[in-house]
Order: C-alpha cells, then sequence, then structure tokens
C-alpha cells in the first residue's frame, strides 16, 4: 500500500434551488412571489493524503475547518479501473455515503444519523476524475440530492490534488 501527503484546493458552490411561496398584500389578494437562496462558495486549501492498494485510490482530507467543526473527513474513493465512479464519505455528526457515477446516475445513499438514518437519492449530473495516484489531477462533481423525488441540495464540487514535494 503506498499512501502520500497531497494538498488539496477544495471548491464547493451550492445550486441554487428555487420555490415559489404565495403572500397576501395589505389588501387581502394573493401574489406569488419566487425566492432563491444563493449560498456563497467556498474555497479551502487543505493537507491531506492521497493512498492506493489493490488498484483503488482514496483521498482523504479534514474538512471540519470548512465546516466549523472538529472530528470531520471526508473520504473520497474510486477504483483505477473505472474513476467515474466515485463514493464520497462523509464523517461529521454521523457517518454518510455519497455515489457518484457516470453510468448509473441516480443512486440510493444514506446518512446515518442516530437511530433515524436518512435515505435519499444522488443525481450525478456530472464527472470528470482525473486524479492519479502518480501524478495528482482534478476531480470535478455536479449532483444534486433528492428527497421524495423533490431537490433538496446539490453542490459543483472540485478537488485539485497536488503531491508535496519533499
Amino acid at each position: 500500500m503506498g499512501v502520500k501527503a497531497v494538498k488539496i484546493k477544495f471548491t464547493n458552490k451550492p445550486k441554487e434551488f428555487w420555490s415559489n411561496v404565495k403572500r397576501i398584500d395589505p389588501n387581502g389578494e394573493e401574489e406569488a412571489e419566487e425566492i432563491f437562496g444563493e449560498a456563497e462558495p467556498q474555497y479551502m486549501e487543505l493537507d491531506g493524503v492521497i493512498s492506493r492498494e489493490k488498484g483503488n485510490v482514496s483521498i482523504v482530507f479534514d474538512n471540519g475547518p470548512l465546516l466549523g467543526m472538529r472530528e470531520s473527513k471526508l473520504i473520497f474513493s474510486f477504483n483505477e479501473a473505472s474513476p467515474n465512479s466515485v463514493i464520497m464519505v462523509k464523517t461529521a455528526m454521523g457517518n454518510g455515503a455519497y455515489v457518484f457515477d457516470d453510468k448509473q446516475r441516480r443512486q440510493i445513499c444514506s446518512f446515518n444519523m442516530g437511530p433515524f438514518p436518512l435515505e435519499f437519492i444522488v443525481c450525478t449530473e456530472d464527472i470528470l476524475n482525473t486524479v492519479t495516484y502518480e501524478r495528482g489531477g482534478t476531480l470535478s462533481v455536479d449532483y444534486t440530492v433528492e428527497i421524495n423525488g423533490v431537490p433538496a441540495d446539490g453542490s459543483k464540487m472540485t478537488l485539485k490534488v497536488e503531491h508535496i514535494r519533499h
């Protein structure tokens, strides 16, 4: 098994979700109003490790500073033979797993929140993974999370993995 230290440039741009709300003006008339929430993109440069064992590559880094909490890791794993099928595991207040795949774009995933696990669908809109153990590279994922068929979350996420030279 090989392990190397890496520098990770992590970008996360949450998607905008539109919703229609009805409000009643002071005269009692209904008005439809479209609102949306736009989250700011998140950029961080983090230290991590990349490892390879039997053709499986994993990238691990602490994303606690991004979330403002301790003991929070992101783990991205894939097989070298199919780099555009990536599993992302989040460890923070429970464990969650997301599957991003360019062939089977809709995946049932889960987040363990104690006695109440949450199941949801991850829809991979686009994925491009050029990361190799030897050279590093870029992993870009555009995805949406659906709960009961309704888009609830989503992001365009990019990891640039660069080897640290000693």
